[in-house]
């Protein structure tokens, strides 16, 4: 006779993109790679086509409250392919898919505030932000 044994916690799975998107990339049949993807960036040479996935429930929210109560009572894997969605890393495709830019960890990005400030005096009237300083705007690494 088998034993029921109640657990009274459950182990917390940290988020990892690449086992999510790999996970997403098995459940909607693209393959190893997203070249199907409707939003796969031909310029970007790897099996993730400029696309990373994004967590909609964050390793970070696991650790809340509410969080801590649901996963005492189940195992929940922030890694399902129901917890995320793939995003371009690259603003000309997010802009022409007219969706937001994901570039890997949310440690990096642009801080719109001192971007404004350098290009905007307080007071003063905005105006259209130059092609050439647009360029550069896009072309900068976040990650550092």
């Amino acid at each position: 006779m088998t034993k029921k044994i109640k657990q009274t916690s459950h182990r917390l799975i940290e988020g990892s993109g690449n086992k999510l998107a790999a996970r997403i990339r098995k459940h909607n049949g693209y393959g190893s790679d997203f070249k199907k993807h409707p939003w796969g960036d031909s310029r970007v040479n790897s099996d993730q086509c400029g696309l990373e996935a994004h967590h909609i429930i964050t390793t970070k929210n696991l650790g809340t409250p509410d969080w801590k109560k649901y996963r005492k009572a189940y195992e929940y894997d922030i890694n399902s392919w129901e917890n995320g969605v793939m995003l371009p890393s690259e603003p000309d495709i997010a802009c022409q898919a007219f969706t937001h830019v994901h570039r890997s960890h949310h440690n990096g990005g642009l801080d719109f505030t001192s971007v404004k400030t350098k290009y905007w005096k307080e007071g003063e009237p905005e105006t259209e932000v130059s092609d050439d300083v647009a360029s550069y705007l896009r072309g900068l690494d976040y990650m550092t």
